[in-house]
C-alpha cells in the first residue's frame, strides 16, 4: 500500500513494479493517472494507488493566472472610472446650456408678449402679469422707466435723497455721489475726444455699473446695491423722476 502522502505526482512509487493505467477519464499520460503496483517481492498483493494530487508547478501557474486577471481588471478599472466621470460632467454641462438657452429664449418671448401688450392696451403701468412659455412660469410687471432716478442725468439733490433714501449715512452718500458725478465728467470729457471711451469713461451703459461704483470689500454692498437697483435707470435723461409714476 502507499503511504499517507501517496506517490509522487507522475512517477511509480519507490520499491514497486507499477504499470500506468487510465481511470476516471484520464490518459495514462495524465500526471493524475492511477498506477497498478505490488511489491518486489511481493507474490499477488496488489493495490491501485491514486496520483491526483495538483503539482506544484500548477498550483503556481494558477496563481499567477488569477493575478493576471486582478492586473487586468484593475487596469481597466482605472482607464474607464475617468472616461465616465468625464461623460457625466459632459453632460451636466449640456444640460446647463440648454437651461440657459431656453431661459433666454422665455425672457425674450416675454418682453415681446409685454411690448405688444403695451401697443395694444390691454395692460396698464404696474400691472403684474402671470404666462406660462412651455414648461417655464414667467411673472413680469410693466413699468415706467420715467418713474425712475437716471443716473445719468439726475441733480446732486436727486442722488443725495435716492441714498438717503435706502438708509445709508451722510458721508456714505455724500461719497457716492461724488463717484457717480465723476463718472458723469469723465462721460463729459470723452464726449468731444475722436479716441475711443477709456474704460469707466462713458456713460453708464447699464443700471448693473452702479455696483462697480459702490466699490468693493464692504460686506453691505450687495445688499445696498439690491435696495437701490429697482429704483435707478439710465435711458431716462430726466434730472427727477416723474413724480407719478415714482415707486
Amino acid at each position: 500500500m502507499a503511504g499517507p502522502d501517496g506517490p509522487a505526482a507522475g512517477r511509480p512509487p519507490r520499491g514497486r513494479r507499477c504499470r500506468r493505467l487510465a481511470a476516471a477519464g484520464r490518459t495514462a499520460s495524465d500526471p493524475g493517472a492511477r498506477w497498478l503496483c505490488r511489491r518486489s517481492g511481493g507474490s499477488l498483493r496488489m493495490s491501485v494507488l491514486s496520483g491526483s494530487e495538483t503539482p506544484r508547478w500548477r498550483r503556481r501557474e494558477e496563481g499567477m493566472a488569477l493575478l493576471m486577471t486582478l492586473w487586468v481588471l484593475t487596469a481597466v478599472a482605472a482607464m474607464v472610472t475617468p472616461l465616465a466621470v468625464g461623460a457625466r460632467q459632459e453632460h451636466l454641462r449640456d444640460l446647463r446650456t440648454v437651461e440657459d438657452v431656453t431661459l433666454r429664449a422665455a425672457v425674450d418671448a416675454a418682453f415681446a408678449r409685454a411690448l405688444a401688450e403695451i401697443a395694444a392696451g390691454a395692460v396698464a403701468l404696474g400691472e403684474e402679469r402671470r404666462w406660462r412659455w412651455g414648461e417655464v412660469a414667467l411673472r413680469y410687471l410693466v413699468t415706467g422707466e420715467s418713474g425712475r432716478v437716471d443716473l445719468n442725468a439726475a441733480s446732486p439733490e436727486t442722488l443725495d435723497a435716492l441714498f438717503a433714501a435706502q438708509g445709508m449715512s451722510e458721508a456714505d452718500a455724500e461719497a457716492l455721489r461724488g463717484r457717480v458725478l465723476a463718472r458723469r465728467r469723465r462721460a463729459e470729457e470723452a464726449g468731444g475726444s475722436t479716441e475711443p471711451p477709456e474704460a469707466g469713461a462713458g456713460p453708464l451703459a447699464h443700471p448693473s455699473e452702479l455696483r462697480a461704483l459702490l466699490g468693493e470689500g464692504r460686506a453691505d454692498d450687495a445688499s445696498l446695491y439690491a435696495k437701490l437697483l429697482p429704483d435707478i435707470t439710465v435711458w431716462t435723461a430726466a434730472s427727477r423722476p416723474a413724480a407719478a409714476l415714482a415707486r
